[in-house]
């Protein structure tokens, strides 16, 4: 419903993160109350600590990510520390999730392990983040060392002898990172 562009407001879509991160097994959740605003942020450990099914969301999780619906976050509901200007951005409405979405790939213990439809939803939504997030934005700034993670647990998909769909899922992820951030790809070796 969120990606159809149902109106909703940014603690309605923060009460659904928390939500969401409980049901993919991320440990140590809690809602860190904001000083300056009745906002929170969601914090919770960055490794998974079930090895549970996580196809269901996913295949939620992507038509948010992708949806084009323009969303007010403030940074202080995406990181820790607080900005000193926490104006607020125009960003998507799934830009909120994104963080999780990160999470899912850099912190479960072994991408092999799930299913092959997941892995190629993990993949596919961690390009449309690439391509229509705003990782420069002060909200989703503190993400993008996350986010050069991801693609480098992505990569090292490829020599594993997966189907050949994943692998060349993987090499336009790593494609797409080049070409968006040239700059911070340096050192990212195919």
């Amino acid at each position: 419903m969120i990606s159809s562009g149902i109106n909703v407001d940014l603690f309605t879509l923060l009460k659904l993160k928390i939500h969401l991160v409980h049901v993919l097994g991320f440990s140590n959740v809690s809602a860190i109350p904001s000083p300056t605003s009745q906002l929170f942020y969601v914090a919770f450990e960055r490794k998974r600590a079930t090895t549970c099914d996580v196809t269901p969301c996913m295949d939620e999780m992507f038509p948010v990510l992708d949806a084009s619906h323009p969303f007010s976050i403030v940074a202080s509901v995406m990181t820790e520390s607080l900005p000193p200007n926490d104006a607020p951005a125009s960003l998507l409405v799934g830009s909120i999730f994104v963080d999780i979405l990160l999470a899912l790939i850099t912190g479960s213990e072994d991408l092999l392990d799930l299913p092959f439809l997941t892995i190629k939803r993990l993949i596919e939504c961690l390009l449309v983040v690439m391509y229509k997030h705003d990782m420069e934005s002060r909200p989703l700034r503190h993400l993008q060392g996350n986010l050069r993670k991801a693609v480098l647990r992505v990569l090292n998909l490829v020599p594993t002898g997966l189907n050949y769909e994943i692998r060349q899922l993987s090499l336009t992820v790593a494609q797409t990172y080049i070409r968006l951030w040239p700059t911070t790809s340096g050192s990212l070796v195919l």
